[in-house]
């Protein structure tokens, strides 16, 4: 099979490190794999010769990308030549509706939380023929498993690690609306802060519930913008709180990532290392005894930050997840915190030992090892792109 894979701009390059892993993977099972840069300015001018000069049978886009290509006016390409079009999202599709509504035939998304798939099922139930869980995978330099305690002491020298930006104090933007029900907004926020296993549109759900307003198919996808100020609220909220409070608890703290400057100013026990691009910061979290997920929107998914930290044989201390508690168990291959239970949480953390940190990252790795590459995630993707066309038959 011929695959056509998009790249684009992308924050830190972590997914051109993804589409590196997908193209391996695709090539090790015999396809053909073309890349197109719609960064480049005269993408454009070369989309439609590829396809003229292909037989292209799938095509895939993270974030959605290319997804909008049209011929003939309004045509997407993509049923001109019966292609399967691919989106890999990273984030809540809140975020990314326009792209997911598009109208091709044979157009499957896919999204790293349970909770995102039911969303998109909901409120978009007539413009995608498939839609489906795909957690990313993790990422590595090539780090094999530590296998002595000695080993775990000489190479890991960074007490903890968070990669991230700092994405600035925590925003109502609603409030500033004149005569807007803030009330509502305000209640779902707090109800999303105090229970770690609620998704946010669920949240939504309960809150609108209780207040007894029902909305029509159309008026939760007009929502998305709603939902997707909660989201960066939430975010916002919990990073702040969390970094925080790790470092009033005296953990030297290593961070990298944007935006963090003015923040940690007035913090002492932390070493900042600005932004780095995806190796440089991978090549920290080798060095890692602990790293730190915060990612408060896909409690029922994952973020690869949790695969990587583990395949780089570091302990991930992170929020809760369903889709984590299949695989991991907390105090024995993961730590979870809760925003309700952080201080204890952080104390926990702070009293175990370098003996307990090399058994709990042993652990994970090798369950990340069998579950959690780019390797698992190729199969299920060509597994739905085979779904799919079983159904036409």
């Amino acid at each position: 099979m011929t695959i056509l894979i998009y790249r684009g701009s992308f924050q830190y390059g972590v997914v051109d490190f993804f589409i590196d892993e997908v193209k391996k993977e695709l090539e090790l099972k015999k396809h053909k794999v073309i890349e197109l840069d719609l960064a480049n300015p005269n993408a454009s001018q070369e989309i439609i010769p590829l396809f003229s000069n292909n037989v292209i049978e799938l095509v895939i886009g993270f974030g959605g990308i290319g997804s909008s290509v049209k011929v003939n006016g309004d045509q997407s390409i993509y049923d001109a030549v019966n292609s399967t079009y691919v989106g890999i999202y990273i984030d809540h599709p809140a975020h990314l509706l326009t792209r997911i509504i598009e109208p091709i035939k044979n157009h499957l998304v896919c999204f790293v939380d349970k909770s995102h798939v039911d969303y998109v099922n909901e409120v978009l139930p007539q413009n995608h023929k498939l839609n489906f869980f795909l957690p990313h995978g993790g990422m590595s330099l090539g780090n094999e498993q530590i296998q002595t305690l000695e080993q775990f002491n000489e190479k890991k020298d960074i007490e903890i690690l968070f990669a991230g930006t700092f994405m600035g104090e925590p925003n109502k933007p609603w409030e500033s609306i004149e005569n807007f029900p803030s009330r509502i907004l305000n209640d779902i926020c707090d109800l999303l802060i105090q229970n770690d296993d609620i998704s946010v549109h669920k949240a939504f759900d309960m809150v609108f519930e209780k207040e007894k307003v029902v909305f029509s198919t159309i008026s939760k996808a007009q929502m998305a913008a709603m939902i997707v100020n909660v989201i960066t609220y939430i975010r916002q909220y919990q990073r702040k709180v969390l970094i925080e409070k790790l470092l009033q608890s005296g953990m030297k703290i290593t961070i990298c990532g944007k935006n963090w400057e003015g923040f940690l100013s007035k913090y002492d026990s932390v070493d900042y290392k600005g932004e780095l691009n995806i190796k440089d910061t991978l090549e920290l979290v080798s060095k890692a005894k602990i790293v730190v997920n915060a990612s408060p929107n896909f409690n029922q998914g994952s973020h690869e930050r949790v695969f990587t930290a583990m395949l780089n044989n570091a302990v991930v201390f992170s929020d809760k997840s369903s889709y984590y508690d299949e695989f991991y168990e907390d105090g024995k291959n993961i730590l979870y915190y809760s925003m309700k239970t952080l201080d204890q949480d952080i104390e926990k953390l702070k009293s175990l030992t370098n003996e307990k940190l090399f058994e709990i990252s042993n652990s994970a790795y090798s369950i990340t090892q069998g579950n959690h590459l780019w390797k698992n995630r190729v199969e299920k993707l060509l597994e739905m792109v085979t779904l799919s066309k079983v159904m036409d038959n």
